[in-house]
């Protein structure tokens, strides 16, 4: 499902002439007051730091964002959005939301409240390795070849 959403966004996005990538990039650096040290956007990245290189690269010889060193550290790099990206970016976060919006409108409450309950759970299995239950907690202890993992009780 992801995968079918980002083709989709990519199709809408490329309307605007933004990659999903510079998209990407532009939100997280929007997200930021002022200046963002490129480590930060890596950091906030589901993008390894070559590619995203490539994409700051982009949107900086398009002129939407400026690049420099930081003053007191000359390894370390900044980024800053300028003003000419801001029309653009408005433009598809408002694109990215309508869209979203309406991926949501095709669930009603039930399926809306099951949807929420479904990705808390398995949040929770990624970030403690416990699942949870009307049963109560299981914690899951190793995965398998044959199945997707094993359980152990208690």
């Amino acid at each position: 499902m992801v995968r079918h959403r980002e083709k989709r966004l990519s199709a809408l996005l490329a309307l605007q002439g933004l990659s999903l990538h510079e998209w990407r990039a532009l939100r997280i650096l929007y997200s930021f007051p002022g200046d963002v040290a490129m480590s930060e956007v890596i950091a906030h990245s589901q993008t390894d730091r070559t590619a995203l290189g490539r994409t700051i690269t982009q949107l900086v010889n398009r002129g939407w964002v400026a690049r420099f060193p930081d003053p007191e550290d000359k390894r370390a790099v900044y980024l800053r959005v300028m003003p000419a990206s801001r029309p653009i970016f408005d433009q598809a976060r408002q694109w990215v939301a309508d869209y979203d919006a309406q991926l949501m409108a095709c669930l009603d409450d039930a399926g809306l409240s099951a949807l929420d309950d479904a990705l808390r759970r398995m949040m929770l299995f990624i970030e403690t390795g416990v699942v949870r239950s009307g049963e109560g907690q299981r914690r899951i202890s190793r995965v398998t070849s044959s199945r997707c993992c094993t359980v152990a009780r208690g």
